[in-house]
């Protein structure tokens, strides 16, 4: 009779669980000669990546060489932004993509203490929610503050405002009539991007020092003579008639 063919090898297939990943399963399968055949099901709400069946049934007998067919989460269609504040572009990128999110454009801006190059915010906001799939823009520091116009300000509104942005002051007097004691009358830096940390120097406004000024007694003498005596005082000249006094000689004085 003709010799009877050996019958094909066959092996159990494994049962898996939700926790396996898919390169730990694909490496079983691939120790026991079975193909690994992984397909992601887009209906699932479970996270990513998670298992979810198995075709055919772990136990079954299957010939060497079979395909087995493994099922993973593609993720929820709808994900939630995450928080990514003081993240490194990279790290933003790997959080993104572990959600199924693309990073999209970058944008620079200015921050009170965010250091350079790390993740300020995004757009859409965090924890708002966006389909798998979609495009996430991030805005990252400068490492510069914006230093705002502080002129007219009161002293203390002033460097309230400088703490707020993690600014120091510094404090300069500065003699003057053109604005009330107490009021910023200019500032250094001006206003623009600035280092964040910086010091910025505060000229604020105080009264001119009252000088006591003796007036000298320059009744009867020559007003020409003496006008020279007065430099420094506010000083009105009133003529009058005098039945006492020559004419140019000074009458009286007031105080």
């Amino acid at each position: 009779g003709e010799p009877t063919e050996e019958p094909p090898a066959t092996v159990s297939v494994p049962t898996f669980t939700e926790g396996v990943t898919q390169a730990e399963a694909c490496a079983a399968l691939d120790e026991l000669d079975l193909l690994c055949d992984p397909q992601f099901d887009d209906d699932s709400n479970a996270p990513i990546g998670t298992f979810l069946r198995q075709s055919p049934l772990g136990g079954t007998e299957l010939e060497v060489g079979q395909p087995v067919t493994l099922w993973f989460s593609g993720g929820p269609a709808t994900v939630a932004v995450p928080n990514m504040e003081g993240m490194t572009v990279d790290q933003a990128t790997a959080a993104l993509e572990a959600l199924g999110l693309k990073v999209g454009d970058i944008t620079s801006e200015p921050h009170n203490n965010i250091p350079e190059g790390l993740v300020i915010r995004s757009y859409p906001a965090v924890t708002v929610a966006v389909t798998r799939g979609d495009t996430i823009g991030l805005y990252i520091s400068t490492g510069w503050v914006d230093l705002p116009n502080l002129v007219g300000r009161t002293q203390d509104q002033a460097v309230a405002q400088l703490n707020e942005l993690g600014l120091r002051h510094e404090i300069r007097p500065e003699q003057t009539t053109a604005q009330p004691p107490g009021t910023v009358v200019r500032q250094s830096p001006n206003p623009g991007q600035m280092e964040q940390g910086g010091q910025v120097a505060l000229y604020v406004a105080v009264a001119p020092e009252v000088q006591m000024l003796t007036v000298p007694n320059i009744v009867g003498q020559n007003w020409a003579a003496v006008a020279g005596q007065l430099e420094g005082f506010n000083v009105t000249v009133i003529e009058a008639d005098s039945l006492t006094q020559y004419a140019g000689a000074v009458i009286s004085t007031s105080p």
